[in-house]
């Protein structure tokens, strides 16, 4: 299982746990561009932390298809109706 897949279950399970909070203010930085006290990640067990640690690197995989998705998307549209586009 993905490891953004762990964190939601985690997050949604014991959204009050100390774990299920720094998970939250990780994911909703890497999304947003916030600022994220790194420390957080630290001071969690060694479970949580490599969960986290996984997290960011899912996150940065999922980044790199959006962006593929995106230029594809753009060639797509740019020869459907570019100069060499059939009438």
């Amino acid at each position: 299982m993905r490891a953004i897949n762990k964190a939601n279950k985690l997050i949604q399970s014991a959204p009050h746990s100390g774990e299920a909070i720094a998970l939250r203010e990780l994911v909703l930085a890497l999304e947003t561009g916030a600022a994220f006290q790194i420390s957080k990640i630290y001071e969690l067990d060694y479970k949580s932390f490599e969960l986290a640690l996984a997290v960011m690197a899912d996150w940065r995989l999922d980044r790199h298809y959006a962006s593929k998705f995106r230029l594809i998307d753009a060639a797509l549209q740019s020869s459907a109706t570019g100069p060499d586009a059939a009438p």
